[in-house]
């Protein structure tokens, strides 16, 4: 039977414009409840089949803007969902009882998606008002289950068209207890995945972690740490080895103390006790220099330099809590090094002072390379020049010769002794002739020519001898 261009009724009061085996007709049921657009026995109110076809249906208006399907109870905006198209703004939105377009949600072409936003400019935009001065959450990211090491976060892939990569991840994750954690991984892979290692890790109790997900501490970082640019602000706490308080201590006007956290000076160490201070090594852990204090009871302190011969370290310079310093001392220190007296009568460039006060020990001793006596001075005032055996019996005890050069003298009180030729008395350079005191007097010219022979020998050339 062709098709019925009139509407027929069938047995079950069934009305439909075709014969009832065209499934292509529009199938109206009895009471004209429900409508069928290609399907005889339609169950809702509108039921459209269609074969193998991409479109459906079509809604079209000549609508200058805004084209609108309501679903509601009633023809209301306020009690209705409404799906429209602005093809003057190419954009597609839905609004739900009541809402306008800008608390909807909205396609612009091209993709962009915009909630609470009618002109997305990136793909997803998110856009609320709580008022001014008001918190508001814009995101909820929630799993239905929980229990430790349970969440919820955010994945970010990358090179979808090679497979996809996870290049890293935030997560929000149950720690137990009522407890929460954030966690912010990263890929370190060297090939194309979804692993990701965690880097740093908020816990509930504000510590945060960076290469450690239980931090103990308000900041733990497990590795080094590099400052580009800035300071590091202590406000007047400790750095330290195990967050107690000792270790540096930097007050808020840059002092440095180490043991104590009231510096009076840029930088103080309290010592501890015997034999605690300052030590300076070198690479090889050698010793180079020190700072120590040297008895607790006597509150005395020491510093030292030192020099490294290769299989032993050797002490150059010492100076102790007496206010003694020595200069590559012996062992056990016999020979003391002052520079400027403590008292304004020995107030000198260089003062020196011996072992002790005894008359036959010395003050100060100048030795060779084979540590043999050069010149030394005892406490009782005797000098010594050129014996090795350090024996003194004058006040000026001299092993060897004396040389006085051209244009100097020596004087013993005022008087000139020996000096230049021009400045000798004229009975020093008298010659006398053999047989001037008569030919009686051959004692006499003997003696005259004795005389002469030890003049000519106290008197080099260019000196002569003053006697009064």
């Amino acid at each position: 039977m062709s098709d019925e261009p009139l509407l027929s009724k069938g047995s079950d009061l069934n009305a439909y414009v075709g014969t009832a085996a065209n499934t292509s007709s529009l199938y109206l049921s009895s009471g004209g409840t429900n409508v069928g657009i290609g399907i005889t026995a339609p169950t809702v109110k509108l039921t459209v089949k269609v074969g193998d076809t991409v479109q459906i249906a079509q809604f079209l208006s000549e609508h200058a803007t805004n084209n609108e399907i309501f679903i509601g109870q009633e023809i209301s905006a306020d009690h209705c969902t409404v799906l429209g198209f602005n093809h003057a703004a190419d954009i597609a939105y839905m609004q739900v009882g009541g809402d306008n377009q800008g608390t909807g949600i909205v396609i612009k072409k091209g993709g962009y998606v915009g909630i609470g936003n009618t002109n997305p400019s990136k793909f997803l935009t998110v856009q609320a008002d709580f008022g001014a001065n008001t918190y508001g959450d814009i995101l909820s990211l929630e799993q239905y289950s929980g229990g430790s090491g349970a969440g919820a976060g955010m994945r970010f892939r990358s090179y979808i068209s090679g497979g996809g990569h996870t290049a890293a991840r935030i997560k929000g994750v149950d720690a137990g207890n009522y407890k929460g954690d954030l966690a912010f991984e990263v890929s370190n892979q060297v090939a194309l995945g979804d692993t990701t290692t965690e880097a740093i890790r908020v816990k509930g109790d504000g510590k945060v972690g960076i290469g450690t997900s239980i931090p103990g501490e308000k900041l733990q970082v497990n590795g080094n740490i590099k400052l580009v640019s800035g300071n590091i602000i202590l406000n007047g706490n400790w750095l330290s080895g195990d967050g107690g308080n000792e270790g540096v201590f930097i007050d808020s006007a840059g002092k440095v103390g180490i043991g104590t956290s009231a510096p009076s000076v840029r930088f103080q160490v309290n010592s501890s006790g015997d034999g605690d201070g300052i030590r300076l090594l070198d690479n090889a852990a050698h010793g180079m220099g020190e700072i120590m204090q040297d008895n607790t009871s006597y509150n005395h302190g020491e510093f030292n330099l030192y020099y490294y011969t290769g299989s032993y370290v050797v002490k150059t310079i010492k100076m102790n809590g007496y206010g003694e310093s020595y200069i590559n001392p012996p062992s056990p220190v016999v020979y003391g090094l002052t520079i400027g007296a403590t008292t304004a009568a020995f107030a000198s460039k260089l003062y020196v002072k011996g072992y002790n006060d005894t008359s036959s020990n010395y003050a100060f001793v100048a030795v060779d390379s084979s540590d043999n006596p050069i010149i030394f001075a005892r406490n009782d005032g005797k000098v010594g020049i050129g014996n090795t055996s350090l024996s003194i019996d004058e006040k000026l005890h001299v092993y060897g010769n004396i040389k006085i050069e051209t244009g100097s003298v020596l004087k013993i009180g005022s008087n000139q002794v020996v000096g230049a030729q021009q400045s000798a008395i004229s009975n020093a350079t008298t010659t006398y002739a053999v047989g001037s005191f008569g030919a009686t007097s051959d004692a006499l010219n003997e003696l005259g020519t004795k005389i002469n022979s030890i003049l000519n020998a106290l008197r080099p050339t260019g000196h002569g001898l003053i006697a009064s």
